[in-house]
């Protein structure tokens, strides 16, 4: 406020402002300081992506997706606008228009996980060799947290199972429950069987067999993993 005080016209500060009150859940203010500092600067990106996210968060879905169309426009090089457009055309149900803005973001940064794990759920995934040796590297290295790690493990999985690499793909689907297990029990909330069984039976309950009588079985035989 001392700098917007100093100069009104100061988009840093503004952003910077609206995503304090943001984050105090004060969101009619920080949509006013994100539309004034894209009135001020119609290209700046962040605040395109903030108020974006706002909109997304208001059930405006319609303003979050021309709000980010845009930024992926201004800012063609930014694998965050496109993975944000990606996540919010796949919400709509634009398949295929989601998985290009995926691939724009990867095209833009090939070790985007977050790109990649949203990719990997829209069943549009397919690794190449050398695809498959950067996200093992990736997961290896110290460039990624441990969410992050965890989701390339089931990428991986994923692709591996697409590839009908059966064993490899239960390696890494095995990996990353044990990496999450272990995250969950450091963070106090160890699996707890009796609980998991009264979820299962409330599913069964809520949804009885006859909910399934028009799904076809699959044709041919083989594992299938819920990841």
């Amino acid at each position: 406020r001392r700098a917007l005080a100093i100069d009104a016209t100061f988009v840093p500060a503004l952003h910077t402002l609206g995503t304090i009150l943001s984050e105090l859940s004060r969101t009619i203010e920080a949509e006013a300081a994100f539309v004034r500092a894209l009135s001020l600067d119609p290209r700046h990106v962040a605040s395109l992506l903030a108020l974006a996210a706002l909109c997304g968060q208001g059930g405006r879905t319609d303003e979050a997706l021309a709000l980010l169309e845009r930024a992926a426009s201004v800012a063609p090089h930014s694998a965050e606008a496109h993975l944000r457009l990606g996540n919010l055309r796949a919400e709509l149900g634009c398949g295929a228009a989601a998985v290009a803005s995926l691939r724009s973001a990867l095209e833009h940064d090939p070790n985007h996980v977050e790109a990649w794990y949203a990719l990997s759920l829209s069943g549009a995934l397919d690794l190449g060799r050398g695809d498959t040796e950067r996200l093992v590297r990736l997961a290896a290295g110290g460039r990624v947290d441990e969410d992050q790690r965890i989701k390339l493990s089931f990428v991986l999985g994923n692709a591996a199972e697409r590839q009908g690499k059966i064993a490899r793909a239960f390696a890494d689907f095995q990996h990353g429950n044990s990496l999450r297990k272990a995250a969950l029990a450091r963070a106090g909330q160890d699996f707890d069987p009796a609980a998991h069984a009264r979820r299962i039976a409330a599913i069964a309950e809520a949804f009885p067999l006859d909910s399934f009588a028009d799904l076809s079985a699959p044709t041919e035989p083989g594992p299938i993993f819920v990841a």
